[in-house]
């Protein structure tokens, strides 16, 4: 880092402290805690267990990924290693109750045997297998846990031939995160190599485990240090005004979660330009899409307060890389989206907003919601209902793909490949959610969204108006919000003309077939007997 420019390490801090590992505390080293037995839940994990609770047989929070294994892969390599991680990260053998006085508390299960059924569905078609893999992996995404009694990792394989399987995970959010996610993959590569040797791996079991960060938390994140951090939010969130999208149908009364998917995609030549924009002003990639997606919404909203969800590592200590749990905070990035406003100081306004957020990121959501004393409403999450997500594979593997339509990323594991397999999750926790990962070919990833509250061509168009905005705001820095949202109205009203008028041209297109079609037969019989029909 010394030899970098001053403008390029400041570049580089802003891109750790957005990962949440920059800035480390120099307060009380976290020790693993003494004895066993239940421990507290981290203020993180409280926020999930509550609304657990409201419906325990909705599986919000669960976790999917439904993987393509291409190659000769060894089944008991891979049993064993996954056998191996769970031994490795308590977290991951962890399940939940409540102890004699009612309060929720983590009971860490014993280490037993790991078992990775296998199915074999290579006498199907390859048609009944697609149908097959599809059915199985909805329906295990969309079956609830049972958090008292567990197991809250679950795994098993289908055989679809010698050379090609299908692995499906499925893991509570209690017990994980995408960081997590990140080094069980890594983890996953190094034991199954070792697996396939023979030889026993290099790892060495974690120092310290996810019950040892949930007492610490509760002793750091207390006193003036947890009144700081209320004082700064509760002033960020002073008289907000919820974000009001349009929707096609009215807001029901009790939240469904009910939900669906469509594939978004940047591809790379557009993407570099981005990250080209994002270094000349001096910003990282997350502020400029964070601005493009705050200038369309506004647009939507016809409103200047814009309020959207984010997430953070919240690992910004060095111990914590490297364990397993649900660390990851999700909080309110506020922004006041003016009409006069250019897009280099509204570049500067999201990015300090999001620095600030970063660098008071300790104190959990749920926390927060309690804090402001705002009232829980069944309907929808508090503070916000619209989610923004930028995610880089090192830490948040894309591989791991389920619902996730149009997402690429293939890890390679000895000599066998993991891709994601599209599957259709029929889940979403917030309104509308726009998730990307950075990857050398281009953003991939997927826009989330309530059924309950919007159709998929509403969805279908608000995609195309996130493409359109991305090069406004790169080509037309100089211009002002209003002048970008009178562009995008004309961009959009464009895109329809032009999709109106394809949609036209293929009718016309099928209509002559069909007559062509229908002169033929008509002619047919003519042609067969030498003469005209009567």
């Amino acid at each position: 880092m010394d030899k970098l420019s001053p403008e390029r390490r400041a570049l580089l801090q802003r891109m750790l402290r957005e990962r949440g590992i920059e800035d480390r505390p120099t307060s009380a080293a976290i020790v693993p805690r003494k004895g066993g037995g239940p421990s507290p839940l981290s203020l993180n994990q409280e926020g999930i267990w509550f609304i657990h609770q409201l419906d325990p047989e909705r599986p919000a929070y669960n976790i999917p990924g439904v993987v393509r294994v291409r190659g000769p892969l060894d089944v008991e390599a891979l049993q064993n290693s996954l056998g191996l991680i769970l031994r490795r990260h308590d977290a991951l053998r962890t399940v939940f109750d409540l102890d004699a006085a009612g309060v929720p508390v983590q009971k860490v299960t014993d280490p037993g045997p790991f078992e990775l059924p296998v199915v074999d569905l290579s006498a199907s078609s390859e048609q009944e297998q697609a149908s097959e893999v599809q059915r199985r992996a909805r329906a295990d995404a969309e079956t609830p846990f049972d958090l008292a009694h567990g197991p809250l990792f679950t795994a098993f394989l289908l055989r679809l031939s010698d050379v090609d399987h299908v692995l499906i995970l499925k893991v509570h959010h209690l017990v994980i995160d995408g960081w997590s996610w990140g080094i069980v993959t890594e983890e996953l590569k190094e034991l199954y190599r070792s697996q396939r040797r023979g030889v026993e791996g290099g790892l060495s079991r974690p120092e310290l485990q996810y019950v040892d960060f949930a007492v610490w938390q509760r002793d750091w994140l207390s006193g003036d240090r947890y009144d700081e951090l209320v004082s700064y939010w509760s002033e960020q969130l002073r008289d907000l005004q919820s974000l009001d999208l349009p929707t096609d149908h009215p807001r029901p009364p009790v939240q469904s979660f009910r939900g669906k998917h469509q594939p978004l995609h940047v591809t790379e030549p557009e993407a570099r330009r981005l990250r080209s924009f994002a270094r000349t002003e001096g910003h990282t990639l997350f502020v400029v899409l964070l601005t493009a997606f705050k200038v369309m919404l506004r647009y939507y909203a016809k409103q200047d307060d814009i309020v959207v969800g984010a997430t953070f590592a919240n690992r910004g200590r060095s111990e914590l890389e490297a364990i397993v749990g649900y660390f990851v905070t999700l909080l309110p990035l506020r922004t006041r989206v003016e009409g006069p406003s250019t897009v280099p100081s509204l570049l500067r306004r999201v990015s300090e907003t999001a620095s600030g957020a970063i660098s008071h990121q300790a104190l959990p959501l749920n926390r927060l919601v309690t804090e402001l004393g705002l009232a829980r409403d069944p309907s929808r999450t508090p503070l916000f209902q619209v989610v923004f997500y930028l995610l880089t594979p090192d830490h948040n593997p894309a591989v791991f793909g389920f619902g996730l339509p149009g997402t690429k990323e293939v890890v390679e594991m000895d000599d066998i490949e993991l891709t994601p397999i599209e599957t259709e999750c029929h889940l979403a926790r917030f309104d509308l959610m726009f998730l990307l990962w950075d990857l050398p070919e281009g953003l991939y990833g997927t826009v989330e969204y309530s059924t309950d509250l919007f159709d998929d061509a509403t969805i279908g168009e608000m995609i195309d108006a996130f493409h359109a905005v991305l090069p406004l705001v790169v080509e037309h820095r100089g211009r002002t919000v209003d002048a970008l949202s009178s562009q995008l109205a004309r961009e959009l009203e464009e895109r329809r003309r032009r999709a109106a008028e394809e949609s036209k041209q293929k009718m016309s297109s099928s209509l002559s077939r069909i007559r062509s079609r229908g002169g033929r037969r008509r002619s047919g019989p003519a042609d067969a007997d030498g003469g005209a029909r009567p």
